[in-house]
């Protein structure tokens, strides 16, 4: 069995979900959100990689959020869970 390598924040060194977007840890996003709009983009960005996490299926607001996040469109990403959620199954 192999190990995966556990992705950590450069800032605060904190384990990062998986399925995060971007480079810092969401906590490190949300302490440098400039105002409320981004913060709440940054709160949905957070459920998203939880319930990606966990298994759970996502919101239309949360796909949509990841998409915007990752400079894909909603339907690229949406094609792009579907296929992993493909190849997780077959194997």
């Amino acid at each position: 069995m192999t190990k995966k390598k556990l992705k950590k924040c450069p800032v605060c060194g904190a384990v990062m979900y998986q399925f995060a977007p971007g480079i810092r840890c969401l906590d490190c996003e949300m302490k440098q959100a400039q105002d409320e709009r981004e913060r709440n983009r940054v709160k949905t960005l957070a459920w998203a990689a939880y319930h990606l996490e966990h298994g759970e299926r996502l919101s239309l607001g949360e796909v949509a959020a990841m998409a915007d996040a990752m400079g894909m469109s909603y339907g690229a990403y949406s094609l792009q869970l579907s296929q992993q959620k493909h190849n997780a199954a077959t194997n």
